[in-house]
């Protein structure tokens, strides 16, 4: 019984919060992805390699904010929805513009890397086997601009400028740090080339623009002027009875009698 009552408290929770549907887009933007990545092939992507790239080391430590990166996706989903609509459906668009765009360039332009490490120099140990594990989930395809690099950013933007967390110092200091964090990762794991990261983060100044402007202004949410509430009334005022229309006339008539009759000392 108890668990009938606890099932249906959760169905009534969320049938109230129906804005929780939008995290459908994952699944078609998830399917789209991993079909594209795996019917790529070499001669049908465009090399992303400059001289820059070889420049940086692989650095199999930075394997820890690479992977992390799908628990700050999760977490600014579930924070932001248990907090504030707004809150939520902003994350939301920010995150799925991005998806969207990202996707959309990778469908029309699709590109690739051949900068991953020998398996000697991937390493055997703990970091190196996450490393190695990365590598069989999907092929060296879809890279430009990389994913990992517009999510952590506009997941950051969205966290500092969410109403629940906006002023909050740790996050504003913490959500940048492991942003550029997760960024140097995708370089130095060798994930990605800096042309992806770059890319990127251009990007990302028109999704937040849009979003904040255009898709959810602040008005967009404000209440509706028949739903706010009304205004407080002193309850000690609310036992003494208002005469009706009738009483209030004579009343004022009688008011008006007294004040035409002559004050002592007036009299001719």
């Amino acid at each position: 019984m108890e668990d009938i009552k606890t099932f249906d408290k959760v169905k009534k929770y969320f049938s109230e919060r129906k804005y929780v549907l939008l995290l459908l887009f994952w699944v078609v933007h998830v399917v789209w992805y991993f079909v594209l990545n795996s019917s790529l092939t070499d001669e049908a992507c465009h090399l992303m390699h400059i001289s820059l790239d070889d420049k940086i080391p692989y650095v199999k430590y930075f394997v820890i904010p690479y992977v992390l990166w799908y628990g700050y996706i999760a977490f600014a989903h579930i924070w932001t929805f248990f907090h504030s609509k707004r809150d939520f459906v902003v994350m939301c668009c920010l995150i799925f513009l991005s998806n969207l765009v990202s996707i959309l360039i990778f469908t029309i332009y699709p590109t690739m890397h051949d900068m991953r490490p020998a398996e000697d120099v991937i390493g055997y140990d703990f970091f190196g086997n996450i490393v190695r594990w990365l590598y069989g989930t999907e092929n060296p395809y879809c890279i430009m601009p990389s994913e990992h690099c517009m999510l952590a950013i506009v997941i950051t933007v969205g966290l500092i400028f969410s109403d629940g967390l906006k002023g909050n110092l740790f996050v504003k200091i913490a959500c940048p740090i492991y942003t550029v964090l997760v960024m140097l990762s995708t370089v130095f794991i060798k994930q990605h080339s800096i042309v992806d990261v770059f890319a990127a983060a251009a990007l990302c100044v028109p999704i937040c623009l849009v979003t904040y402007l255009v898709i959810c202004p602040k008005k967009r949410f404000a209440p509706k002027a028949d739903t706010l509430p009304e205004p407080e009334t002193d309850p000690a005022l609310e036992d003494i009875e208002q005469p009706d229309e009738a009483e209030a006339e004579v009343l004022s008539t009688e008011e008006s009698i007294e004040s035409d009759e002559p004050l002592d000392g007036d009299e001719e």
